[in-house]
């Protein structure tokens, strides 16, 4: 576990994403304490390649944190219906519109 922490810890996406070749949905929420929200939206959007009809997605959403809930879990109430507004339209709409996009390799 601690290997797997390390590695993540340490993972740099400026280094990834200019060899990303398929569609990328990035969704940040603005409270995330734990990912650098403004630096993370200048990496993706600068440095994941163009693809022809620009599939890719990048979105913050205002209240949210870093698992995109709104609000600390409530037993009471269903986890994903604590979800940030708009989140699951946002994927499953992402994921409709790109499930047949084909990128040419390099």
């Amino acid at each position: 576990m601690l290997g797997f922490l390390r590695r993540i810890l340490d993972f740099d996406p400026k280094v990834i994403l200019p060899r990303v070749r398929c569609p990328v949905l990035a969704l940040f929420g603005a409270s995330d304490t734990l990912v650098p929200v403004p630096e993370s939206l200048e990496a993706f959007s600068t440095l994941l390649p163009r693809i022809p009809g620009n599939p890719h997605g990048i979105a913050v959403f205002p209240s949210a944190g870093h698992g995109l809930f709104t609000e600390a879990p409530d037993p009471a109430i269903e986890r994903a219906s604590q979800l940030a507004p708009g989140f699951s339209g946002m994927v499953q709409s992402f994921i409709g519109k790109n499930t047949s996009a084909v990128v040419a390799p390099r």
